[in-house]
């Protein structure tokens, strides 16, 4: 995916992902470079997100910067976290 393609995605929208341990996350990410995470295990979130080609950038506020890899596959972004584990991003 392109910077515009991963953009035009996820900018001012709400996203549904799910993982293999059954964790769920809901993510929205604003068209002013912050995203909100929370999670069903109470964990909630927020820090700045950039795109480059091919990859969603994210800084939770107190961590590190991390640039992951995503792909659009019929119509639905799949983003690889670092642990390897592909997810789908699922809009609201």
């Amino acid at each position: 995916m392109s910077s515009g393609d991963i953009r035009k995605y996820v900018e001012d929208k709400v996203h549904d992902v799910k993982l293999a341990d059954g964790t769920s996350w809901r993510l929205e990410y604003k068209a002013n470079g912050y995203f909100f995470i929370n999670t069903s295990r109470g964990f909630n979130g927020d820090g700045q997100w950039q795109v480059e080609d091919g990859k969603l950038c994210g800084q939770l506020r107190g961590r590190e910067r991390t640039c992951n890899e995503v792909r659009l596959l019929k119509g639905v972004m799949h983003y690889k976290r670092d642990n390897g584990e592909i997810v789908q991003f699922v809009p609201k």
